[in-house]
């Protein structure tokens, strides 16, 4: 005559389309004819949610540099860039900068002048919160192998949260397509020392530098994204 679970187990589709469900066991042969459609439709899903949100990260280091110098002037300047991927999509970091460096000296003066200008940008996951399903390290854990990330159209299968938790994957996919969370970051040294020469055993000199950096984070929301969509907040 059918089995009966408790309520959170009669929210999972192996429950819902169980054949010792009273809904099947009870049904008209069109109704169990349905089921075993949807049963089947199932068996024939199995998501690997680590392969869609995960990936082999990689990184380059790129630089050139020139130097030279006439009499009692030397100067060196250095450009790189430098691109690292994270494991998860949406997670990277590029940086450029700019080195330079002139040295001039005579009997009586020395200057060393240096300079590095850097520009930083860094994209982030959607959220790092350790129990948010914005979380994809957290998300891969939760989310059922028999739901599938995209629909016939190519379209995220996202949609209102569902209780068996089939809106997991692809609701974090929908909303890491279209939102954003990132820093810049622009930083800038300048350091110029001088040396004069008063006699053969005393020498006057100094200093001096300018260090700067600014960071600015942007973390945005996009309102075509599955939360903001299916919100029923005013």
């Amino acid at each position: 005559l059918g089995t009966i679970l408790p309520a959170s187990a009669a929210t999972l589709p192996g429950w819902q389309l169980s054949q010792l469900n009273p809904t099947y066991v009870g049904g008209t042969p069109a109704v169990r004819a349905a089921i075993d459609r949807q049963r089947d439709s199932l068996k024939g899903i199995n998501t690997n949610w680590d392969d869609i949100f995960f990936r082999q990260g990689t990184f380059s280091n790129n630089e050139i540099g020139i130097s030279g110098g006439t009499g009692k002037t030397r100067f060196y300047s250095n450009l790189g860039y430098y691109s690292e991927q994270g494991i998860i999509d949406r997670s990277d970091m590029k940086r450029l900068t700019l080195r330079n460096n002139v040295d001039y000296s005579d009997d009586k003066l020395s200057l060393q002048l240096s300079s590095q200008l850097g520009y930083v940008k860094r994209n982030f996951q959607e959220s790092g919160t350790s129990n948010s399903i914005a979380n994809p390290f957290l998300a891969t854990r939760l989310a059922v192998p028999y739901s599938v990330p995209f629909r016939a159209d190519g379209s995220f299968a996202s949609g209102a949260p569902q209780l068996d938790g089939r809106n997991i994957g692809p609701n974090l996919l929908d909303a890491m397509n279209w939102n954003e969370n990132y820093n810049d970051q622009l930083k800038a040294v300048v350091g110029l020392t001088a040396t004069y020469k008063i006699t053969d055993n005393i020498y006057a000199g100094g200093t001096v530098g300018i260090d700067f950096r600014e960071t600015q984070g942007t973390t945005y929301s996009d309102p075509r994204n599955v939360y903001a969509r299916t919100s029923t907040a005013i």
